[in-house]
């Protein structure tokens, strides 16, 4: 099959075939990253942007630090949820005329600088990943948490986000 040489068809890398494995040495572990567990991550302007069961939305620097880690950068909290969505905005998204003219304007290592979240409430927000804050929040509807699996229903999330945050930023 696909396997790289040696490898065991588990992912881990270690060619045991249990996919269960500890890291190694060489894995960074993040301890503590969340109260609970992590329920969607993505990458923007070359950070790591995780939400969690505790209503957290967590910004992390992917650089190297002095102690090797990444470091947290902000840790918002504007859900009142577990974080059901983080979607990327598109790159330049919340860039002024002006400034998407300049070359290399919008152009990060892995994308735009803003991300939109989700909680199981329904609530809507835009962070800002660069400046670490949530730019436009949207409350949902207390105690009706929603699942947010509907492909649909999150196509529209994307395109009331992005017209909101047009409005607010442009």
């Amino acid at each position: 099959g696909g396997d790289s040489p040696g490898g065991d068809g588990d992912g881990d890398g270690d060619g045991d075939g249990d996919g269960d494995s500890p890291p190694s040495s060489s894995t960074t572990t993040i301890e503590r990253a969340h109260a609970g567990a992590i329920t969607r991550a993505t990458e923007a302007a070359g950070r790591l942007v995780t939400g969690g069961n505790d209503g957290l939305v967590r910004v992390w620097s992917l650089d190297r630090t002095p102690t090797g880690k990444p470091e947290l950068r902000a840790s918002l909290r504007h859900h009142s949820f577990a974080v059901t969505q983080i979607i990327p905005a598109p790159a330049g998204f919340g860039e002024s005329d002006e400034s998407s003219r300049r070359p290399g304007a919008g152009v990060h290592d892995g994308g735009g600088r803003f991300v939109f979240t989700a909680d199981a409430s329904g609530a809507l927000g835009l962070v800002d990943v660069e400046r670490g804050r949530c730019a436009v929040f949207i409350p949902g509807v207390p105690g009706f948490p929603r699942d947010g699996r509907a492909g649909r229903r999150r196509e529209r999330l994307v395109e009331l986000l992005l017209d909101v945050g047009r409005g607010a930023l442009g």
